[in-house]
C-alpha cells in the first residue's frame, strides 16, 4: 500500500524543513521533491525499490511521484526538506520526463555547512535565501548523477494518473477521459488507484483542488470565485460544499483566519 501525502503534492512554493530522531516513515509519495541530510547515524532509504544505507554526512534526493519509505535499525538524526517544484523551476524544466538514476549524491561539506548554519542555526528561511539553498543543492545533484527516462514498471500507471492529475486538476477531469489518454479500462483505472494509494480518485482530484485552494486564499488576492474556478471547481456552490467536507469550514472562513490581525 501506497500512501500519498496531498499536502506535500498542492502548487506553491512548500518548504518544510524538520530533523527527526529515529525516523522511519512508510511507502509514501508526492508531488514535492525531497532532500535528505543525515545528521548522526544511519537510515535505509528506499526509493522505488532501491535500497539505499546513508550515514553521517551523506545527501539524497527524491523526485516528485516517486515511491519512497525510511528506516531506522539503530539511531538517526536526519534533516529532510520538503520543497515544491516552484521553488526550483529551472531545475525542474531541466528534468522534463527524467529522474536521477541514483538518489544518492554528493554534496560539498560547504554546501552542506551554508545550508545547515542558514537554515537551521541562523533560520534564515527567506524565499530568496531558500532558492539559493536549494539550486546550489540541485546543481551538486546534475553535476553528480546521471538523469533517465522515468523507467516503466508497476507503479507506472499511478505515476502516470498523478501526473496527469497535477497537470490538468484545473480542468473537468473524468475517469473516461484518463482511461482513453493511457489506453486502460475505466474501471481498471479505478481500481488501481484505489487499492494503490488508498484513496478513490474523485476523493484525490477534490483533495488536490482543494489544497490548492487553500494556497490562493492564503498567498493571493483572488475573490472566492476565481479561486473557485482557478483550482477546478465547476461552480462556487460546489466549491464550498467540497472545502467545507475536507477542511470543516467554509473558505471564507478559512481566508478569515489567515488575515494579518489589525491593530487596535
Amino acid at each position: 500500500m501506497i500512501f500519498y501525502q496531498t499536502i506535500n503534492s498542492k502548487s506553491g512554493t512548500n518548504n518544510d524543513i524538520e530533523i527527526f530522531d529515529d525516523f522511519e516513515f512508510i511507502s509514501h509519495m508526492h508531488r514535492d521533491l525531497e532532500f535528505i541530510l543525515v545528521l548522526e547515524g544511519s537510515i535505509t532509504l528506499t526509493v522505488e525499490e532501491k535500497v539505499r544505507e546513508l550515514t553521517k554526512g551523506q545527501t539524497a534526493m527524491v523526485f516528485s511521484n516517486q515511491i519512497h519509505s525510511y528506516l531506522t535499525k539503530n539511531h538517526s538524526r536526519v534533516l529532510i526538506h520538503v520543497f515544491s517544484p516552484d521553488n526550483v523551476r529551472s531545475f525542474t524544466h531541466m528534468l522534463e520526463n527524467r529522474i536521477g538514476k541514483e538518489p544518492v549524491f554528493r554534496c560539498d561539506d560547504e554546501i552542506k555547512e551554508y545550508y545547515y548554519k542558514a537554515c537551521v542555526e541562523k533560520n534564515r528561511r527567506t524565499p530568496l535565501a531558500i532558492k539559493s539553498y536549494l539550486y546550489a543543492i540541485c546543481d551538486r545533484y546534475l553535476a553528480d548523477c546521471e538523469l533517465t527516462e522515468v523507467p516503466k514498471g508497476s507503479s507506472d500507471i499511478i505515476h502516470l494518473m498523478l501526473r496527469y492529475i497535477s497537470e490538468h486538476f484545473r480542468e473537468n477531469i473524468t475517469l473516461g477521459e484518463m482511461a482513453e489518454t493511457f489506453g486502460y479500462e475505466a474501471h481498471y483505472l479505478s481500481r488501481v488507484f484505489s487499492s494503490s494509494v488508498n484513496i478513490n480518485l474523485r476523493k484525490y482530484i477534490n483533495q488536490y483542488r482543494v489544497d490548492y485552494a487553500k494556497y490562493l486564499l492564503s498567498e493571493t488576492e483572488q475573490s472566492i470565485t476565481d479561486v473557485a474556478m482557478n483550482s477546478g471547481f465547476q461552480s462556487i456552490r460546489n466549491f464550498n460544499r467540497v472545502f467545507s467536507e475536507f477542511e470543516g469550514i467554509s473558505p471564507q472562513v478559512f481566508r478569515a483566519q489567515r488575515l494579518p490581525t489589525q491593530p487596535a
